[in-house]
């Protein structure tokens, strides 16, 4: 399976259930902090009939921020409402449109592609040997902060006691399976 979205290996009565039942929520909590200076939270780990989800938010770095967004060389547009009460003899004020600067593609490009190996580099394995699929990693972001949720299908068999995250953060992480929370 390789589209978010495309639940054919998922039964009715999974999908069914998934509106009634609530998925097991695990509280994490783990904090990050990049050289960079990007902070990167594991909020909590989530195990439904058919996937598991690790839901979190980073902030984006400096370089990353600079990277994003096409730079304009233009100046600030000045507020139109204020030249109302202007009276004629004042000068006119110029009105300059920018142009982008052509390198700002190339720059967002890498942006992206650094992106996509971010995400990429996650997986997930657990403790029985159960071999997880990528399904996607839909996010949810503006210029400073982004939420992710990493997932992989299916769901930990009962036998597994620990889910081994493996991520770009570093060591593997390892979530307990074992709680009766829910």
């Amino acid at each position: 399976m390789t589209d978010a979205h495309d639940f054919s290996d998922v039964s009715f009565e999974q999908l069914a259930n998934a509106f009634v039942y609530p998925p097991r929520v695990i509280p994490f909590g783990l904090r990050h902090v990049g050289a960079d200076g990007q902070i990167v939270v594991i909020s909590h780990v989530e195990i439904w009939p058919w996937r598991v989800v690790v839901q979190g938010s980073r902030t984006r770095s400096q370089p990353e921020l600079d990277a994003l967004r096409p730079r304009f060389h233009q100046p600030s547009l000045p507020n139109t409402d204020l030249l109302r009460d202007m009276s004629a003899d004042q000068p006119a004020i110029t009105v300059v449109t920018g142009q982008v600067d052509p390198t700002s593609h190339d720059d967002w490009r890498k942006n992206i592609d650094a992106n996509e190996r971010w995400y990429s580099a996650w997986d997930i394995t657990d403790d029985v040997g159960t071999e997880y699929w990528f399904v996607g990693h839909p996010r949810r972001q503006n210029e400073r902060i982004e939420d992710f949720a990493i997932e992989r299908h299916p769901q930990p068999p009962t036998t597994a006691t620990e889910l081994r995250l493996a991520t770009p953060l570093g060591p593997v992480i390892r979530v307990p399976l074992t709680s009766t929370e829910n």
